[in-house]
Protein backbone atom coordinates (compact mmCIF):
# COMPACT_ATOMS: atom_id res chain seq x y z
CA UNK A 1 0.00 0.00 0.00
CA UNK A 2 1.31 3.99 -1.04
CA UNK A 3 -0.06 6.95 -0.35
CA UNK A 4 -1.12 9.37 -3.32
CA UNK A 5 -0.31 12.64 -2.69
CA UNK A 6 -2.69 15.11 -5.29
CA UNK A 7 -3.67 18.50 -4.70
CA UNK A 8 -5.49 21.37 -6.97
CA UNK A 9 -3.63 24.30 -6.34
CA UNK A 10 -4.97 27.89 -6.21
CA UNK A 11 -4.76 29.87 -9.51
CA UNK A 12 -1.64 31.99 -9.04
CA UNK A 13 -1.63 35.57 -9.94
CA UNK A 14 0.48 35.56 -12.84
CA UNK A 15 2.73 38.71 -14.74
CA UNK A 16 1.33 39.52 -17.28
CA UNK A 17 3.11 41.35 -20.06
CA UNK A 18 0.86 44.43 -19.54
CA UNK A 19 1.32 44.49 -16.09
CA UNK A 20 5.06 44.63 -16.13
CA UNK A 21 5.25 47.14 -18.81
CA UNK A 22 2.42 49.58 -17.38
CA UNK A 23 4.35 49.27 -13.94
CA UNK A 24 7.06 50.66 -15.60
CA UNK A 25 5.15 54.22 -15.38
CA UNK A 26 5.88 55.79 -12.21
CA UNK A 27 9.80 54.66 -12.81
CA UNK A 28 9.06 56.32 -16.39
CA UNK A 29 7.56 59.12 -14.68
CA UNK A 30 10.44 59.76 -12.22
CA UNK A 31 13.14 59.23 -14.92
CA UNK A 32 11.60 61.74 -17.05
CA UNK A 33 11.28 64.60 -14.32
CA UNK A 34 15.09 63.37 -13.67
CA UNK A 35 15.95 64.64 -17.10
CA UNK A 36 14.37 67.39 -16.44
CA UNK A 37 15.71 68.52 -13.06
CA UNK A 38 19.17 67.85 -14.94
CA UNK A 39 18.91 70.61 -17.46
CA UNK A 40 18.00 72.81 -14.49
CA UNK A 41 21.09 72.41 -12.80
CA UNK A 42 19.50 70.56 -10.03
CA UNK A 43 22.12 67.41 -10.30
CA UNK A 44 21.63 65.86 -6.65
CA UNK A 45 18.31 65.96 -7.30
CA UNK A 46 17.92 64.40 -10.86
CA UNK A 47 20.80 61.44 -9.52
CA UNK A 48 18.53 60.59 -6.46
CA UNK A 49 15.15 61.01 -8.52
CA UNK A 50 17.59 58.63 -11.29
CA UNK A 51 18.40 55.99 -8.51
CA UNK A 52 14.82 55.44 -6.89
CA UNK A 53 13.57 54.90 -10.98
CA UNK A 54 16.26 52.20 -11.50
CA UNK A 55 15.80 50.61 -8.01
CA UNK A 56 11.62 51.05 -8.55
CA UNK A 57 12.43 48.76 -12.07
CA UNK A 58 14.54 46.12 -10.89
CA UNK A 59 12.62 45.46 -8.13
CA UNK A 60 9.44 44.95 -10.49
CA UNK A 61 11.48 42.63 -12.87
CA UNK A 62 12.81 41.01 -9.75
CA UNK A 63 9.35 39.80 -8.57
CA UNK A 64 8.37 39.38 -12.04
CA UNK A 65 8.94 35.93 -12.26
CA UNK A 66 7.74 33.54 -9.32
CA UNK A 67 9.84 30.68 -9.47
CA UNK A 68 13.76 30.28 -10.16
CA UNK A 69 14.64 30.26 -14.01
CA UNK A 70 16.12 26.60 -15.41
CA UNK A 71 19.92 28.06 -16.33
CA UNK A 72 21.36 28.21 -14.11
CA UNK A 73 19.31 30.96 -11.42
CA UNK A 74 18.06 27.78 -9.46
CA UNK A 75 21.44 25.74 -9.33
CA UNK A 76 22.94 29.17 -7.76
CA UNK A 77 19.99 29.65 -5.25
CA UNK A 78 19.94 25.80 -4.48
CA UNK A 79 24.27 26.36 -3.30
CA UNK A 80 23.42 30.11 -2.00
CA UNK A 81 20.46 28.30 0.72
CA UNK A 82 23.04 25.53 1.66
CA UNK A 83 25.48 28.18 1.92
CA UNK A 84 23.47 29.64 4.85
CA UNK A 85 24.44 26.49 7.16
CA UNK A 86 28.27 26.44 6.10
CA UNK A 87 29.41 29.23 3.90
CA UNK A 88 33.14 27.97 3.22
CA UNK A 89 31.28 24.67 1.57
CA UNK A 90 29.17 25.02 -1.47
CA UNK A 91 26.87 21.85 -1.72
CA UNK A 92 24.29 21.12 -4.15
CA UNK A 93 23.11 18.60 -2.03
CA UNK A 94 23.17 18.70 1.94
CA UNK A 95 23.28 14.78 2.46
CA UNK A 96 23.33 12.63 -0.42
CA UNK A 97 22.67 9.79 0.12
CA UNK A 98 22.66 8.35 -3.94
CA UNK A 99 25.88 8.74 -5.94
CA UNK A 100 27.08 11.83 -7.66
CA UNK A 101 29.04 12.75 -10.25
CA UNK A 102 31.95 14.97 -9.49
CA UNK A 103 32.49 15.92 -12.54
CA UNK A 104 29.55 17.08 -13.57
CA UNK A 105 28.30 20.65 -12.02
CA UNK A 106 24.59 20.11 -12.37
CA UNK A 107 24.93 17.25 -10.64
CA UNK A 108 27.37 16.99 -8.06
CA UNK A 109 28.12 17.17 -4.40
CA UNK A 110 30.50 19.67 -4.07
CA UNK A 111 29.70 22.81 -6.12
CA UNK A 112 32.39 24.74 -7.23
CA UNK A 113 31.37 25.44 -10.64
CA UNK A 114 31.08 29.45 -9.47
CA UNK A 115 33.27 31.01 -7.15
CA UNK A 116 31.22 32.00 -4.19
CA UNK A 117 30.71 35.80 -3.94
CA UNK A 118 27.55 36.23 -5.25
CA UNK A 119 26.69 33.19 -3.77
CA UNK A 120 27.08 34.32 -0.53
CA UNK A 121 25.53 37.84 -1.30
CA UNK A 122 22.48 35.62 -2.18
CA UNK A 123 23.00 33.41 1.00
CA UNK A 124 22.82 36.53 3.32
CA UNK A 125 19.93 38.28 1.53
CA UNK A 126 17.95 35.09 2.42
CA UNK A 127 19.33 34.91 5.73
CA UNK A 128 17.60 38.34 5.97
CA UNK A 129 14.40 38.31 3.94
CA UNK A 130 13.58 34.01 4.26
CA UNK A 131 14.19 31.54 1.45
CA UNK A 132 12.49 32.50 -1.42
CA UNK A 133 13.18 33.35 -5.14
CA UNK A 134 12.57 36.90 -5.04
CA UNK A 135 15.50 37.08 -2.17
CA UNK A 136 17.50 35.39 -3.94
CA UNK A 137 17.57 38.35 -6.45
CA UNK A 138 17.93 41.52 -4.61
CA UNK A 139 21.62 41.66 -3.83
CA UNK A 140 21.06 41.94 -7.73
CA UNK A 141 18.66 44.71 -7.57
CA UNK A 142 21.05 46.83 -5.35
CA UNK A 143 23.99 45.98 -7.33
CA UNK A 144 22.23 46.92 -10.34
CA UNK A 145 20.97 50.59 -8.63
CA UNK A 146 24.30 51.39 -7.31
CA UNK A 147 25.95 51.15 -10.79
CA UNK A 148 24.34 53.93 -11.78
CA UNK A 149 26.63 55.86 -9.90
CA UNK A 150 29.93 54.78 -10.78
CA UNK A 151 28.50 54.96 -14.57
CA UNK A 152 27.74 58.64 -13.90
CA UNK A 153 31.32 59.49 -12.52
CA UNK A 154 33.15 57.80 -15.21
CA UNK A 155 31.39 59.63 -17.93
CA UNK A 156 31.75 62.88 -16.05
CA UNK A 157 35.35 62.11 -15.40
CA UNK A 158 35.79 60.91 -19.04
CA UNK A 159 34.13 64.36 -20.92
CA UNK A 160 33.89 67.05 -17.97
CA UNK A 161 29.65 66.78 -19.22
CA UNK A 162 27.35 66.00 -17.07
CA UNK A 163 24.38 65.51 -19.76
CA UNK A 164 26.53 62.69 -21.32
CA UNK A 165 27.25 61.17 -18.29
CA UNK A 166 23.92 61.31 -16.65
CA UNK A 167 22.42 59.84 -19.87
CA UNK A 168 24.72 57.04 -19.99
CA UNK A 169 23.93 56.52 -16.17
CA UNK A 170 20.15 56.92 -17.47
CA UNK A 171 20.53 54.41 -20.07
CA UNK A 172 21.99 51.73 -17.59
CA UNK A 173 19.66 51.97 -15.25
CA UNK A 174 16.80 50.73 -18.23
CA UNK A 175 18.61 48.56 -19.78
CA UNK A 176 17.06 45.23 -21.29
CA UNK A 177 19.60 42.93 -20.79
CA UNK A 178 20.37 44.05 -17.49
CA UNK A 179 17.19 43.69 -16.29
CA UNK A 180 17.20 40.47 -17.91
CA UNK A 181 19.98 39.23 -15.53
CA UNK A 182 18.40 40.86 -12.82
CA UNK A 183 14.91 38.67 -13.11
CA UNK A 184 17.14 35.81 -12.92
CA UNK A 185 18.07 34.25 -16.94
CA UNK A 186 20.93 33.38 -18.22
CA UNK A 187 23.71 33.59 -16.17
CA UNK A 188 21.93 35.67 -13.83
CA UNK A 189 23.32 37.28 -10.52
CA UNK A 190 27.10 35.95 -11.33
CA UNK A 191 27.17 38.06 -14.40
CA UNK A 192 25.36 40.82 -12.34
CA UNK A 193 27.64 40.91 -9.53
CA UNK A 194 30.19 40.02 -12.12
CA UNK A 195 29.65 43.29 -13.84
CA UNK A 196 29.07 45.40 -10.55
CA UNK A 197 32.69 44.53 -9.10
CA UNK A 198 34.68 45.10 -12.38
CA UNK A 199 32.76 48.47 -13.00
CA UNK A 200 34.04 49.42 -9.59
CA UNK A 201 37.65 48.74 -10.41
CA UNK A 202 37.35 50.67 -13.70
CA UNK A 203 35.86 53.80 -11.79
CA UNK A 204 38.48 53.71 -9.32
CA UNK A 205 40.82 53.44 -11.90
CA UNK A 206 39.36 56.45 -13.10
CA UNK A 207 39.36 58.58 -9.91
CA UNK A 208 43.30 57.36 -9.49
CA UNK A 209 43.69 58.85 -13.02
CA UNK A 210 42.37 62.30 -12.21
CA UNK A 211 43.62 62.06 -8.54
CA UNK A 212 46.64 59.71 -8.04
CA UNK A 213 45.75 59.27 -4.51
CA UNK A 214 47.37 55.65 -3.14
CA UNK A 215 43.51 54.92 -1.64
CA UNK A 216 42.41 54.43 -5.17
CA UNK A 217 45.09 52.02 -5.98
CA UNK A 218 44.16 49.72 -3.03
CA UNK A 219 40.35 50.30 -3.98
CA UNK A 220 41.25 48.99 -7.67
CA UNK A 221 42.18 45.82 -6.13
CA UNK A 222 40.28 44.78 -4.07
CA UNK A 223 37.35 45.92 -6.30
CA UNK A 224 38.94 43.42 -8.95
CA UNK A 225 39.49 40.26 -6.61
CA UNK A 226 36.19 40.87 -5.95
CA UNK A 227 35.04 40.44 -9.64
CA UNK A 228 37.84 37.65 -9.72
CA UNK A 229 35.76 36.24 -6.37
CA UNK A 230 32.72 36.25 -9.16
CA UNK A 231 34.17 35.05 -12.62
CA UNK A 232 37.42 34.34 -12.65
CA UNK A 233 40.82 36.14 -14.43
CA UNK A 234 38.41 38.20 -16.66
CA UNK A 235 38.49 40.39 -13.41
CA UNK A 236 41.40 41.40 -14.04
CA UNK A 237 40.49 43.83 -16.90
CA UNK A 238 40.86 47.10 -15.16
CA UNK A 239 44.91 46.36 -15.76
CA UNK A 240 44.34 45.62 -19.50
CA UNK A 241 44.20 49.35 -19.73
CA UNK A 242 46.10 50.53 -17.15
CA UNK A 243 48.93 48.49 -18.30
CA UNK A 244 48.19 49.83 -21.77
CA UNK A 245 48.91 53.68 -20.52
CA UNK A 246 52.25 52.33 -18.98
CA UNK A 247 53.07 51.26 -22.17
CA UNK A 248 52.46 53.89 -24.23
CA UNK A 249 54.23 56.75 -21.54
CA UNK A 250 57.38 54.03 -20.58
CA UNK A 251 59.78 56.63 -21.52
CA UNK A 252 58.57 59.37 -20.00
CA UNK A 253 59.35 60.08 -16.00
CA UNK A 254 57.56 58.65 -13.49
CA UNK A 255 56.90 55.52 -15.70
CA UNK A 256 58.82 52.92 -13.40
CA UNK A 257 57.21 54.32 -10.52
CA UNK A 258 53.21 53.82 -12.41
CA UNK A 259 54.41 50.30 -12.79
CA UNK A 260 55.23 49.99 -8.93
CA UNK A 261 51.64 51.30 -8.15
CA UNK A 262 50.59 48.46 -10.60
CA UNK A 263 52.28 45.76 -9.19
CA UNK A 264 51.17 47.41 -5.94
CA UNK A 265 47.25 47.22 -6.35
CA UNK A 266 47.40 43.04 -8.11
CA UNK A 267 49.25 42.17 -4.41
CA UNK A 268 45.50 43.46 -3.22
CA UNK A 269 43.98 42.00 -5.64
CA UNK A 270 45.00 38.43 -4.89
CA UNK A 271 45.32 39.02 -1.31
CA UNK A 272 41.35 39.04 -1.96
CA UNK A 273 41.12 36.49 -4.75
CA UNK A 274 43.86 33.80 -3.70
CA UNK A 275 42.95 32.93 -0.43
CA UNK A 276 39.60 30.97 -1.44
CA UNK A 277 41.74 29.52 -4.24
CA UNK A 278 44.17 28.28 -1.65
CA UNK A 279 41.10 26.73 0.08
CA UNK A 280 39.44 24.41 -1.95
CA UNK A 281 42.70 23.18 -3.69
CA UNK A 282 43.31 22.41 -0.29
CA UNK A 283 39.89 20.81 1.15
CA UNK A 284 38.05 20.11 -2.13
CA UNK A 285 41.11 19.55 -4.38
CA UNK A 286 39.81 16.95 -6.82
CA UNK A 287 36.68 19.02 -7.58
CA UNK A 288 38.80 22.39 -7.60
CA UNK A 289 41.16 20.96 -10.26
CA UNK A 290 38.42 19.30 -12.16
CA UNK A 291 36.16 23.02 -12.38
CA UNK A 292 39.69 24.45 -13.30
CA UNK A 293 39.79 22.18 -16.19
CA UNK A 294 36.28 22.53 -17.29
CA UNK A 295 36.11 26.64 -16.86
CA UNK A 296 39.87 26.35 -19.39
CA UNK A 297 37.85 24.95 -21.69
CA UNK A 298 35.36 26.93 -22.63
CA UNK A 299 38.42 28.90 -23.84
CA UNK A 300 39.25 26.14 -26.67
CA UNK A 301 36.07 24.18 -27.18
CA UNK A 302 32.86 24.80 -27.84
CA UNK A 303 31.17 23.28 -23.98
CA UNK A 304 27.59 22.79 -23.72
CA UNK A 305 27.20 22.77 -27.32
CA UNK A 306 26.91 26.98 -26.63
CA UNK A 307 28.17 27.34 -30.45
CA UNK A 308 28.58 31.05 -32.33
CA UNK A 309 30.68 32.28 -34.45
CA UNK A 310 32.83 35.74 -34.43
CA UNK A 311 30.00 37.59 -35.67
CA UNK A 312 28.06 36.24 -32.68
CA UNK A 313 28.44 38.76 -29.78
CA UNK A 314 28.00 41.77 -32.69
CA UNK A 315 24.83 39.96 -33.30
CA UNK A 316 23.21 40.29 -30.16
CA UNK A 317 24.40 44.41 -29.75
CA UNK A 318 20.75 44.69 -30.22
CA UNK A 319 19.93 43.13 -27.29
CA UNK A 320 22.19 44.97 -25.00
CA UNK A 321 22.25 48.44 -25.93
CA UNK A 322 18.96 48.41 -27.80
CA UNK A 323 17.35 48.32 -31.51
CA UNK A 324 19.82 50.07 -34.13
CA UNK A 325 21.81 52.02 -30.90
CA UNK A 326 24.90 50.15 -32.03
CA UNK A 327 25.25 52.72 -34.58
CA UNK A 328 25.68 55.12 -31.84
CA UNK A 329 27.84 53.27 -30.33
CA UNK A 330 30.39 53.49 -33.35
CA UNK A 331 30.22 57.11 -33.13
CA UNK A 332 30.54 57.83 -29.85
CA UNK A 333 33.69 55.22 -29.91
CA UNK A 334 34.82 57.88 -32.49
CA UNK A 335 34.16 61.00 -31.36
CA UNK A 336 35.22 60.26 -27.84
CA UNK A 337 38.98 60.17 -29.17
CA UNK A 338 38.03 63.96 -29.69
CA UNK A 339 36.21 64.79 -26.60
CA UNK A 340 37.88 63.21 -24.10
CA UNK A 341 39.15 65.60 -21.06
CA UNK A 342 41.68 62.44 -19.94
CA UNK A 343 42.88 60.59 -22.70
CA UNK A 344 44.45 57.87 -20.29
CA UNK A 345 40.88 56.93 -19.03
CA UNK A 346 39.51 57.17 -22.95
CA UNK A 347 42.29 54.70 -23.51
CA UNK A 348 41.62 52.49 -21.01
CA UNK A 349 38.14 52.16 -21.75
CA UNK A 350 38.08 52.00 -25.45
CA UNK A 351 40.93 49.02 -24.72
CA UNK A 352 39.00 47.77 -22.22
CA UNK A 353 35.26 47.24 -24.48
CA UNK A 354 37.35 46.18 -27.73
CA UNK A 355 40.13 43.51 -25.84
CA UNK A 356 36.59 41.86 -24.17
CA UNK A 357 34.78 41.68 -27.47
CA UNK A 358 37.26 40.16 -29.29
CA UNK A 359 38.26 38.14 -26.93
CA UNK A 360 35.25 36.28 -26.42
CA UNK A 361 34.72 37.12 -30.27
CA UNK A 362 37.57 35.47 -31.86
CA UNK A 363 39.56 33.34 -29.33
CA UNK A 364 36.78 31.93 -27.17
CA UNK A 365 35.34 28.92 -28.89
CA UNK A 366 32.21 28.90 -25.94
CA UNK A 367 29.59 31.85 -26.59
CA UNK A 368 27.35 32.84 -24.39
CA UNK A 369 24.84 36.22 -24.33
CA UNK A 370 26.31 37.47 -21.12
CA UNK A 371 30.02 37.17 -21.58
CA UNK A 372 30.91 40.51 -23.07
CA UNK A 373 28.12 42.61 -21.24
CA UNK A 374 30.79 43.24 -18.67
CA UNK A 375 31.75 45.47 -20.80
CA UNK A 376 27.84 47.56 -21.32
CA UNK A 377 28.79 50.30 -18.57
CA UNK A 378 31.27 51.60 -21.30
CA UNK A 379 29.54 51.08 -24.37
CA UNK A 380 26.77 53.08 -22.75
CA UNK A 381 28.79 56.31 -22.34
CA UNK A 382 29.81 55.87 -25.63
CA UNK A 383 26.43 55.83 -27.02
CA UNK A 384 25.46 58.91 -24.93
CA UNK A 385 28.39 60.77 -26.11
CA UNK A 386 26.89 60.83 -29.76
CA UNK A 387 23.58 61.30 -28.84
CA UNK A 388 24.29 64.58 -27.20
CA UNK A 389 27.29 66.29 -28.07
CA UNK A 390 26.21 67.53 -30.93
CA UNK A 391 23.40 69.59 -28.80
CA UNK A 392 26.51 71.84 -27.94
CA UNK A 393 25.51 73.64 -31.45
CA UNK A 394 22.25 74.55 -30.13
CA UNK A 395 21.18 77.51 -28.20
CA UNK A 396 18.70 78.27 -25.46
CA UNK A 397 16.10 76.23 -24.16
CA UNK A 398 16.19 74.32 -27.39
CA UNK A 399 19.07 72.33 -25.98
CA UNK A 400 17.40 71.61 -22.90
CA UNK A 401 13.97 70.51 -24.94
CA UNK A 402 15.77 68.46 -27.31
CA UNK A 403 18.06 66.59 -24.45
CA UNK A 404 15.02 65.77 -22.63
CA UNK A 405 13.19 64.21 -25.67
CA UNK A 406 16.77 62.27 -27.17
CA UNK A 407 17.17 61.06 -23.68
CA UNK A 408 13.66 59.56 -22.95
CA UNK A 409 13.12 58.03 -26.40
CA UNK A 410 17.03 56.72 -26.14
CA UNK A 411 15.78 55.05 -23.05
CA UNK A 412 12.78 53.74 -24.51
CA UNK A 413 14.98 51.97 -27.08
CA UNK A 414 16.97 50.62 -24.72
CA UNK A 415 14.74 49.48 -22.31
CA UNK A 416 12.94 47.62 -25.46
CA UNK A 417 9.08 47.00 -24.58
CA UNK A 418 8.55 44.30 -27.30
CA UNK A 419 11.12 42.21 -25.95
CA UNK A 420 10.55 42.61 -22.20
CA UNK A 421 6.58 41.88 -22.89
CA UNK A 422 7.78 38.91 -24.43
CA UNK A 423 9.89 38.03 -21.61
CA UNK A 424 6.46 38.14 -19.30
CA UNK A 425 3.79 37.47 -21.96
CA UNK A 426 0.75 35.34 -20.52
CA UNK A 427 1.42 33.71 -23.90
CA UNK A 428 4.93 31.88 -23.15
CA UNK A 429 3.62 28.02 -22.50
CA UNK A 430 7.01 27.34 -21.09
CA UNK A 431 7.02 30.17 -18.64
CA UNK A 432 3.53 29.52 -17.70
CA UNK A 433 4.45 25.71 -17.10
CA UNK A 434 7.04 26.33 -15.44
CA UNK A 435 4.74 28.33 -13.33
CA UNK A 436 2.51 25.52 -13.04
CA UNK A 437 6.04 23.26 -11.60
CA UNK A 438 6.70 25.52 -8.97
CA UNK A 439 3.63 25.86 -7.30
CA UNK A 440 3.38 22.31 -7.26
CA UNK A 441 7.13 21.80 -5.84
CA UNK A 442 6.13 25.00 -3.28
CA UNK A 443 3.35 22.87 -1.61
CA UNK A 444 4.82 20.00 -1.10
CA UNK A 445 6.54 21.32 2.17
CA UNK A 446 3.07 21.57 3.53
CA UNK A 447 1.27 18.56 1.51
CA UNK A 448 3.94 15.52 2.73
CA UNK A 449 4.77 14.54 5.99
CA UNK A 450 7.20 15.86 7.79
CA UNK A 451 9.59 12.65 8.09
CA UNK A 452 9.30 12.13 4.16
CA UNK A 453 13.44 13.51 3.33
CA UNK A 454 13.77 11.89 0.38
CA UNK A 455 12.12 12.62 -3.13
CA UNK A 456 12.63 10.31 -6.29
CA UNK A 457 11.95 10.45 -10.36
CA UNK A 458 11.32 14.32 -10.46
CA UNK A 459 11.39 15.50 -14.30
CA UNK A 460 14.62 16.94 -15.54
CA UNK A 461 16.96 19.39 -13.48
CA UNK A 462 13.31 19.92 -11.30
CA UNK A 463 15.06 18.04 -8.67
CA UNK A 464 16.98 21.27 -7.95
CA UNK A 465 13.84 23.00 -7.38
CA UNK A 466 12.35 20.32 -5.16
CA UNK A 467 15.40 20.97 -2.81
CA UNK A 468 15.40 24.74 -3.25
CA UNK A 469 11.90 24.94 -2.05
CA UNK A 470 12.25 21.93 0.64
CA UNK A 471 14.30 20.53 2.71
CA UNK A 472 14.55 17.20 1.50
CA UNK A 473 17.30 15.89 -0.62
CA UNK A 474 15.42 15.21 -4.27
CA UNK A 475 16.75 13.21 -7.39
CA UNK A 476 15.58 13.14 -11.08
CA UNK A 477 15.50 9.00 -11.20
CA UNK A 478 14.39 5.95 -9.21
CA UNK A 479 17.34 4.43 -6.84
CA UNK A 480 18.03 0.90 -7.92
CA UNK A 481 16.88 -2.20 -6.27
CA UNK A 482 19.86 -2.14 -4.21
CA UNK A 483 19.97 1.06 -3.94
CA UNK A 484 16.92 1.21 -2.47
CA UNK A 485 17.45 -1.60 0.14
CA UNK A 486 18.94 0.85 2.36
CA UNK A 487 15.87 2.79 2.65
CA UNK A 488 13.52 -0.32 3.02
CA UNK A 489 15.91 -2.21 5.94
CA UNK A 490 15.26 1.36 7.89
CA UNK A 491 11.45 2.23 6.92
CA UNK A 492 12.60 5.30 5.59
CA UNK A 493 9.43 6.76 3.79
CA UNK A 494 9.89 8.53 0.74
CA UNK A 495 7.84 10.07 -2.25
CA UNK A 496 7.84 9.79 -5.79
CA UNK A 497 6.67 11.88 -8.90
CA UNK A 498 4.07 9.63 -10.75
CA UNK A 499 4.80 12.00 -13.76
CA UNK A 500 8.36 12.80 -13.77
CA UNK A 501 11.73 11.86 -15.81
CA UNK A 502 10.41 7.95 -15.68
CA UNK A 503 7.05 7.09 -16.37
CA UNK A 504 7.47 3.52 -15.60
CA UNK A 505 7.75 3.02 -11.80
CA UNK A 506 9.63 -0.13 -10.74
CA UNK A 507 7.55 -2.74 -8.68
CA UNK A 508 10.01 -3.13 -6.08
CA UNK A 509 8.72 0.42 -5.08
CA UNK A 510 5.19 0.12 -5.61
CA UNK A 511 5.49 -2.54 -2.92
CA UNK A 512 6.98 -0.19 -0.30
CA UNK A 513 4.73 0.71 2.22
CA UNK A 514 5.93 3.86 3.01
CA UNK A 515 5.69 5.64 -0.22
CA UNK A 516 4.02 8.61 -1.27
CA UNK A 517 3.19 9.16 -4.55
CA UNK A 518 3.16 12.40 -5.70
CA UNK A 519 0.22 12.54 -8.71
CA UNK A 520 0.28 15.95 -9.68
CA UNK A 521 0.76 16.41 -13.98
CA UNK A 522 4.22 17.92 -14.11
CA UNK A 523 5.46 19.73 -17.94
Amino acid sequence: MYCVISYNLPTTLIYPAMAIVSSFLIPGTLLATAFILKTKDKDRAAIFLLLIAAFIIRLIVARANPFTYEWDERFHALVAKNMMADPLKPVLHRHPVMPFAFWLWADNYVWLHKPPLFLWQMALSMKIFGVTEYAGRYPSVLMGTIMVLPIYRIGYLLTKNGNIAFLAAALFSVSFYQLRLTAGYDIDHDDVSFGFYVLLSMWAYAEYVTTKKLKWIIWIGIFAGCAILNKWLTGLLVYLGWGINILLTIKRPGAKKEIGVLLLSLIVCCAVFLPWQIYIHWRFPVEALTEMEYNTRHVFEVVENHYGTVWYYLGNLDMYFGNGLWILLLIGMMVAARIAIDKKLYIALMVSFLAVICFFSFIVQTKMPAFIFVVAPIGFIFIAIAAVVWLQYVKGDAAKVLYVFISLVLCYITLDVGRMSAQFSTANTDRQHRIHNINVYKSLRKRLPENVRFIFNAKGADHVDVMFYNDAEAYNYYPDSLQFQRFARRGIPIAVFRDGQQQVMPAYIKRYPHLFVINDTIY
